[in-house]
């Protein structure tokens, strides 16, 4: 549990710091996205752990530059559990890049993203893993998107964390 919340806080300083940047008095986040919505295991260890449903929440912070051209950067925290409070829960923190699709404008543009990172695990062993994430988007309006994500993780002590996430967001 100690990785865990080191981790929790080292993605919670990096954000932080970015912010810092802005102008003071601004105080809009900007970058920030929230998402909510279901993940729906794809492997046996992982539904018979866990659940058949899983709820999932999720927050990115998009960077100011890309790391590659004609894409967008962000990082990626997700929350996947089966009950607050209890043991089960799944963490996936990516580094993402976002490419669009059409050159519509904002509001009405679809994309794919792809991302690699850890996934951290309240099992009764604790543990982290490898993972990565790839899925897809529409933007609804220029706040709104809805998002599928397929979300892939090696195995530990038995258990993969493999699963189908269906979100609903919201864009700062």
């Amino acid at each position: 549990m100690k990785q865990f919340t080191l981790a929790l806080l080292a993605g919670v300083a990096a954000v932080a710091s970015a912010q810092g940047s802005k102008t003071v008095g601004d105080t809009y986040p900007y970058g920030i996205s929230v998402r909510a919505g279901v993940v729906f295991p794809i492997e046996r260890s992982f539904s018979d752990f866990y659940s058949p449903t899983l709820l999932g929440l999720g927050v990115d912070y998009t960077f100011n530059r890309p790391l590659f051209k004609g894409g967008e950067t962000f990082f990626s925290l997700d929350f996947f559990t089966s009950q607050i409070g209890r043991k089960g829960n799944v963490v996936p923190f990516m580094i993402n890049q976002r490419f669009y699709s059409n050159a519509r404008e904002l509001g009405s543009r679809t994309y794919a993203f792809v991302g690699l990172g850890v996934v951290f695990r309240d099992t009764p062993n604790n543990d982290s893993t490898l993972g990565g994430r790839v899925g897809a988007g529409l933007e609804l309006s220029n706040n709104v998107f809805t998002e599928a994500t397929l979300f892939l993780s090696s195995k530990r002590s038995g258990i993969g964390s493999n699963g189908i996430g269906l979100y609903a967001g919201y864009r700062f």
